[in-house]
């Protein structure tokens, strides 16, 4: 499993697909799963997918490119 990265800030670029598959409700839906995975896109941009479920099923799936803020 990758390290954590913590501390470092990151902003969207680019978002390529954005697909929601399922509702979360604030009120009923105590806990989310999220799955951010970064790769190196070049020197200035890295590439992100991530996964929203809730309760086991996918919620938000999320692949785009972004820029870390300096």
């Amino acid at each position: 499993m990758p390290e954590p990265r913590h501390g470092r800030r990151f902003r969207y670029a680019a978002i390529r697909e954005c697909k929601f598959l399922g509702m979360v409700v604030p009120q009923a839906d105590e806990l989310l799963e999220i799955d951010i995975r970064l790769a190196d896109d070049g020197p200035a941009a890295k590439k992100l997918v991530c996964t929203v479920a809730n309760n086991g099923k996918t919620a938000l799936k999320l692949k785009g490119t972004v820029s870390e803020e300096l």
